[in-house]
């Protein structure tokens, strides 16, 4: 778990007890390092990368992640925040999509979005992933399928999807 700000600290330590807590800049961390010292498996259940993708942050935490650590490491689910509804600082979403399309990552849903700031606004701004590898792929086909008419148009996306609508098929 990384985060710049030292405030909420004693919060993680609280509610996540069992994690690694970094307070950095997540494009400062030698995540190779951070994950040979504690000994983390070859596979985690989930990733999220959430941080400010207007100053660049988002994009260079992942291009950091590819290059140091995608070689040994995987995730079964990724979610990454791009905010394409208010931002494309360096192409953000499109380089995401590409890095993960290169590490065999499958976009499950993209675009989905969050109408909470405004219900009159679809504000577009993460896509999720899995990894075949370690993931049952028929169940996210399931998925995917059972979603594919709850997506929305959207002027800047052309399709998107609220995460509140998205339907779990019975497995």
């Amino acid at each position: 778990m990384v985060e710049i700000n030292s405030h909420f600290l004693s919060s993680y330590k609280e509610l996540r007890p069992n994690s690694v807590h970094i307070i950095n800049d997540a494009t400062q961390v030698d995540y190779k390092k951070v994950f040979e010292e504690n000994n983390a498996p070859l596979s985690f259940d989930y990733l999220q990368i959430d941080l400010e993708v207007n100053n660049g942050s988002t994009l260079m935490t992942l291009q950091k992640l590819d290059n140091e650590i995608f070689d040994t490491y995987k995730f079964a689910t990724v979610t990454f925040e791009h905010d394409i509804y208010h931002t494309n600082f360096a192409n953000t979403r499109l380089e995401s999509r590409n890095i993960f399309k290169k590490r065999g990552y499958i976009c499950v849903f993209e675009d989905i979005n969050n109408q909470a700031f405004d219900s009159e606004v679809i504000h577009p701004y993460e896509d999720w992933y899995v990894h075949p590898d370690l993931v049952d792929m028929n169940n996210v086909n399931n998925l995917i399928e059972n979603n594919r008419t709850n997506y929305v148009n959207h002027p800047i996306t052309e399709k998107s999807l609220l995460w509140e609508d998205i339907q779990y098929p019975s497995i």
